[in-house]
């Protein structure tokens, strides 16, 4: 079985050796690592009991000369909250928190183009070698999370390696030279850090929430995603998820946590960028309100880093202001 796939598999001889019945279907299968398609032989439909938990009509794509009998899908792992693998090895358990995809609408980061917009297919830039191997290795992370996928677009921007301040480096995509010439700045407001402050000194019990890859947990329409197409190698990708790097990436998000934050009314909750703060005048209201910004969080699949998110604490720095 392997999570990196979204749809079941299995193997042609051993459906045929099982007597499965394969119906004709008209499907392609695309490989990740390569961009090459596949036929497929059909499909079939039956049930699937795994550790003692039974799913119904399971569609399984039948492939020849597959690696192994059955490959299980991200579609039959994702009804669980979490799935746990047990192995050999000596050392600790690792536990994987994938990044979830917002259950809020498409963001619409190209709904303001200008009239002269037309697609853009920038040449490659020179590159070193460590360089075109730290991309082609990111690109495969981005491939296995599922964040991006093979494109046939008609846009092209280049994939680049910036050095952080820390000394760890960075994919980019630059879009400098394709869509953001011809995207309006969206004028969406930010939060004015003046009030934030003001209605912040009301309380003293605090926490600050850290939001994880926040623009990647927001789902491109498949009609946008060709815009954000990029090329790796010598093939060509586009993004699935909101990517860094366009112009109105912070609009767009930020009208999305307004979006959750609006319809579900938690109280002493103060959103800015990727760090959400809830607080309390005591720490029952304090729980109280942290308490309904979680139910706002999860009916809205909000993924949050919770190893950067700190305790209750009844003084905080933020923004350059001291609370508490």
């Amino acid at each position: 079985m392997g999570t990196g796939s979204s749809d079941c598999y299995i193997d042609r001889r051993f459906a045929d050796k099982h007597f499965f019945s394969i119906r004709r279907a008209v499907v392609v299968v695309t490989l990740a690592e390569t961009s090459v398609s596949m036929p497929i032989r059909g499909q079939c439909i039956t049930h699937l009991l795994v550790e003692n938990h039974k799913y119904s009509d399971v569609t399984f794509i039948v492939l020849d000369n597959l690696a192994t009998d059955v490959i299980i899908g991200e579609k039959i792992f994702k009804v669980h909250e979490s799935v746990t693998l047990t192995f050999e090895g000596h050392r600790p358990p690792l536990t994987l928190n994938p990044l979830k995809k917002m259950s809020v609408p498409f963001p619409k980061p190209f709904s303001h183009l200008s009239e002269d917009c037309r697609p853009i297919a920038n040449k490659p830039r020179k590159s070193s070698q460590a360089d075109l191997h730290f991309i082609r290795d990111e690109t495969q992370r981005l491939l296995l999370d599922d964040l991006i996928e093979p494109s046939n677009s008609p846009w092209r921007a280049q994939a680049l390696v910036v050095m952080e301040k820390s000394g760890k480096r960075r994919m980019v995509i630059d879009y400098s030279r394709t869509i953001n010439c011809f995207t309006q700045l969206d004028a969406y407001p930010l939060p004015r850090i003046d009030e934030i402050v003001n209605e912040l000194a009301q309380y003293r019990v605090f926490i600050t929430v850290d939001l994880k890859s926040v623009h990647h947990q927001l789902e491109l329409n498949p009609c946008d995603r060709k815009f954000t197409a990029f090329q790796s190698g010598k093939a060509l990708y586009q993004w699935r998820r909101l990517p860094v790097g366009l112009t109105n990436v912070v609009p767009e998000f930020r009208r999305t946590i307004d979006y959750i934050v609006k319809d579900n009314d938690p109280k002493g909750c103060y959103p800015y960028l990727d760090d959400i703060t809830i607080a309390g005048t005591n720490q029952v209201e304090h729980d109280r309100n942290l308490q309904v910004f979680h139910v706002a969080a999860s009916k809205a699949n909000l993924t949050m880093n919770e190893s950067k998110t700190q305790i209750s604490k009844s003084e905080i720095s933020l923004l350059g202001y001291r609370f508490g």
